[in-house]
């Protein structure tokens, strides 16, 4: 018998290929047997060491075909030089042991959660304000409070020619308004009443829905901030803003005795100061009989204002013009 190296020198058996054991079951049992009795026969008849020729003359007559499906042999792995790792074996757990490293690692975990917080750095004093610097903060939180009024349209002829001529010469000219107006014709004139009249239309709209889109209170305190800022000299917030949802004041009993006095018309063409301190003699002078008039209307107009200031602003006034003895 061949060793597997004389084989493949033979070339009984293809390159790269394993030992008998393989090529028997490629083969068959049968058909190896076969080729076994055909090179027996060979070397008997030779009396010598097998010659390639003979043998292949030999094994090529028999008709060998494979009869079942085999699967190619896969290549060897390449060897890494590497010693497999082997598993580890697990080692035996002692419960007491277990529960003492449990423990332990709670008290480090409460250990860290017990670390104190860090301090929070006390925060610096404001620096004082001077009192100028306390006077602008002052008006520029009443400014805000105060509301701006909406721009309005020219409602005069003469601020209509103005406006007219500041668009042509991009300056507001008072001297060429007021030589304009003067020389106007009837038609003219006319044509700028009519503008005019219809610019005072638009701004009372305006106005009006302007104060409506705030609420009561907003337009009460609005008023409030307009006299601090006129009694601190700041022009442009004299006027105050006329809202009809707010509830008039109340009237006392001696400016009730002055309305009176007035539409009487004993005081037509005397100044209002002379006339004003005329009339307050005059109620001093009066009795209470007469008096009690004016003192009764005052208190039906009081407990009026009360009743609306609570309807529009959901509170009570603070206080309400007392009516004067």
């Amino acid at each position: 018998m061949l060793s597997c190296g004389a084989r493949r020198s033979a070339a009984l058996l293809p390159p790269k290929q394993s030992c008998s054991a393989h090529r028997r079951a490629e083969l068959g049992l049968g058909a190896f047997q076969r080729v076994i009795a055909s090179y027996s026969s060979v070397v008997a008849s030779k009396n010598s060491s097998p010659d390639l020729r003979s043998v292949r003359s030999a094994i090529e007559p028999l008709s060998i075909t494979r009869t079942f499906a085999t699967r190619p042999a896969s290549k060897p792995k390449a060897h890494t030089g590497q010693a497999t790792p082997r598993p580890r074996a697990l080692k035996k757990v002692n419960p007491a042991k277990q529960s003492k490293k449990s423990t332990k690692s709670k008290s480090k975990s409460k250990r860290a959660k017990a670390k104190p917080k860090p301090q929070v750095k006390p925060k610096k004093p404001k620096k004082a304000l001077t009192p100028e610097e306390s006077q602008k903060k002052l008006i520029a939180e009443l400014r805000k409070a105060a509301l701006r009024k909406p721009k309005t349209l020219p409602n005069s002829i003469f601020v209509v020619l103005q406006s007219e001529i500041g668009k042509e010469t991009h300056s507001l000219s008072s001297h060429q308004a007021s030589q304009k107006e003067k020389s106007l014709t009837p038609e003219e004139r006319e044509h700028y009443n009519h503008i005019a009249h219809t610019n005072k239309d638009k701004n009372q709209a305006a106005y009006k829905s302007w104060i409506e889109s705030h609420t009561p209170d907003q337009i009460r305190i609005a008023n409030n901030a307009r006299r601090r800022l006129t009694k601190l000299g700041v022009r442009g917030y004299a006027s105050k803003l006329v809202d009809s949802r707010i509830p008039k004041q109340p009237v006392s009993p001696n400016n009730l005795f002055l309305k009176d006095r007035y539409k009487s018309g004993d005081m037509n063409g005397i100044a209002f100061k002379d006339a004003a301190q005329m009339i307050m003699r005059e109620w001093k002078e009066l009795s209470q009989p007469g008096k009690q008039k004016y003192i009764d209307e005052s208190a039906r107009d009081k407990s009026r204002y009360m009743a609306d200031y609570k309807r529009v602003f959901g509170k009570e006034p603070r206080a309400a013009a007392a009516p004067a003895a």
